[in-house]
């Protein structure tokens, strides 16, 4: 499985993802989200642009595009993974895989279980796109030799009676990058490589700074001590409140006690430092 780290690198090398928004990059995952292509399992069309939501009725299965478009080498494959958000909602998900070589949108199910519509709202308007799946890659033990898809992008096969697919039909010749290798990479290093990379050095920088403070005197002195410093106090009010009910709501004495403790352990590590 590829931690963030691995995503991280990998992007532009093994994985190609367009539109990239690193917001919706998690630590061992991606969010992909919905595009205003969606239809019913009967041939629907689902997106309401005046409400840009996709509207989902009661117990329909909905088949979503995501806008993100992926393509990813014979060295890397990946499985997608419902939200919980969603599936609190009344949305269930059946998981399916994403092949080595893969190249296209990707065709979410979403089937609505409950006895009401339900929405999924935002699709343009929200910065970061409405989340509708999670995606984990995997790194393949021994890559693909020989291209083995034989799926058309999009599964859109799979769908029945599409009314409106001359609309999704017009919207792939104007974005011919969608399900071409070459033509997707291109893509990428045109609009989205800068950012992308500048998004890198900012995550790469914060990490750094999180990874000195936890490797400092003071951060592993908070780390390691912090419960004892929540004990010590919840303590000394144990004791308080036993004998001296009165003073039990006292804060003055909490922090002369934390600060005692502070000290003592300061002490503590101070004079194991001299022994060794």
């Amino acid at each position: 499985m590829l931690s963030i780290e691995d995503i991280y690198h990998e992007i532009g090398k093994n994985i190609f993802l367009c539109p990239i928004d690193t917001d919706n990059f998690r630590d061992n995952s991606i969010d992909l989200t919905a595009s205003e292509f969606a239809w019913s399992s009967k041939g629907q069309y689902l997106y309401d642009p005046k409400l840009d939501a996709i509207i989902v009725p009661p117990h329909e299965t909905a088949c979503i595009l995501t806008r993100e478009s992926i393509y990813i080498t014979r060295k890397i494959g990946g499985t997608y993974h419902s939200r919980v958000s969603l599936v609190k909602q009344g949305f269930g998900h059946v998981g399916t895989m994403l092949d080595p070589e893969y190249c296209g949108q990707s065709l979410i199910m979403l089937h609505n279980l409950t006895d009401e519509e339900q929405r999924i709202n935002n699709i343009k308007q929200s910065i970061h796109g409405a989340r509708i799946v999670s995606l984990v890659f995997y790194y393949l033990n021994t890559p693909i030799s020989e291209k083995g898809l034989a799926t058309p992008p999009g599964h859109l096969e799979k769908i029945s009676k599409i009314d409106v697919e001359e609309i999704y039909k017009k919207w792939l010749e104007d974005n011919k990058w969608v399900n071409n290798p070459k033509y997707l990479k291109a893509h990428f290093k045109e609009s989205y490589e800068k950012q992308f990379l500048d998004d890198r050095k900012i995550y790469s920088k914060r990490k750094n700074i999180a990874s000195r403070f936890v490797n400092s005197f003071i951060g592993k002195l908070i780390i390691k001590y912090v419960i004892i410093l929540i004990a010590i106090a919840f303590t000394y009010q144990i004791i308080i409140a036993h004998f001296k009910p009165e003073q039990s709501s006292g804060w003055s004495g909490i922090i002369v006690a934390l600060v005692i403790g502070v000290l003592g352990i300061i002490a503590n590590d101070i004079s194991g430092n001299a022994r060794r």
